[in-house]
């Protein structure tokens, strides 16, 4: 992600990092939800908030970058909020819990 990167390539590339790694694993579920049509959500954040108008990336921009996987009738997503810079972007939520053992450790306190 960067500045004048089309949304489609930032979402094809996703698709295919996603690809890549899941050819790694095995069982239905998996091929399921790499064969699935889900759901890529790229929005601004701000004014116009959940708005998909973006088709490039400009610098200054805070974009909601929510990639997502279906299984059956269950979908799951990750929200990161990423800052497009002039030479490339900084994810303004690292450090939150991440991860399903991140996520239940977080919950345990």
């Amino acid at each position: 992600m960067a500045d004048g990167v089309e949304v489609s390539a930032v979402r094809a590339a996703s698709r295919a990092r996603v690809r890549e790694l899941g050819a790694r694993l095995q069982g239905d579920a998996v091929r399921e939800a790499l064969d699935a049509d889900s759901s890529w959500h790229l929005h601004g954040v701000g004014v116009d908030s959940g708005e998909e108008g973006l088709s490039v990336l400009r610098a200054g921009s805070v974009i909601a970058y929510e990639p997502g996987l279906r299984i059956g009738s269950d979908a799951f997503y990750l929200e990161d909020m990423i800052l497009i810079t002039p030479t490339g972007h900084e994810v303004l939520s690292s450090g939150l819990p991440y991860d399903a053992d991140e996520i239940a450790a977080m919950m345990r306190r």
